[in-house]
């Protein structure tokens, strides 16, 4: 005799399916539905780097991109999307300046923000809140941005590309801090 693990399964599916729900009450019975922002809501997150200040910026805003463009700031494109808003799933990704260094900084990590602005010397102070990302990869079509960080030059800098972001951190200039957040693509 032929053993048919797919009509057992077919036999048994219809059978433990009946036998679940009709054990469970309906109102215990509970679905897994994940809530998460719309794609279509998300801004693009501009790029831009100072060559004098060593500095990467990073904003959703094209008001404030032309600012720092008045300031030197070059721009590099778009990083990836972002919320300007609170979204099913977010929370805020906070920019943090440190006048002393000239470096933004961003972080969706609250004891990383407290870090930065009450151990680091000279400490990062609040600029703003940069937008609304995801912690981790749970929302479909979400990718990780990578966050490094210079000590020789004082620079945050974050990307989704991975190659780009393995060239920095192996270029000596970068070290690697792993994943700041999950955000959707540019395009």
């Amino acid at each position: 005799m032929i053993f048919s693990y797919k009509a057992l399964i077919l036999a048994v599916f219809p059978l433990a399916t009946s036998v679940i729900g009709a054990t469970l009450p309906l109102e215990s019975r509970q679905t897994c539905t994940l809530t998460c922002g719309n794609v279509a809501d998300s801004l693009p997150f501009i790029q831009s780097f100072s060559q004098s200040g060593s500095d990467h910026f990073y904003t959703t805003s094209t008001t404030e991109n032309a600012q720092f463009a008045a300031k030197g700031y070059a721009p590099q494109g778009v990083a990836g999307r972002i919320f300007p808003t609170q979204e099913p799933g977010t929370v805020p990704f906070f920019r943090l300046f440190n006048a002393g260094w000239i470096d933004h900084t961003y972080t969706a990590n609250q004891q990383l923000r407290s870090a930065e602005i009450n151990i680091t010397k000279p400490p990062y102070a609040d600029d703003t809140i940069a937008g609304y990302v995801y912690l981790d990869g749970s929302c479909p079509g979400t990718i990780p941005l990578f966050w490094a960080f210079s000590t020789s030059i004082t620079d945050s800098f974050f990307t989704t590309d991975l190659a780009e972001y393995d060239s920095a951190i192996s270029s000596g200039v970068y070290n690697g801090q792993g994943i700041a957040a999950y955000i959707y693509p540019a395009a």
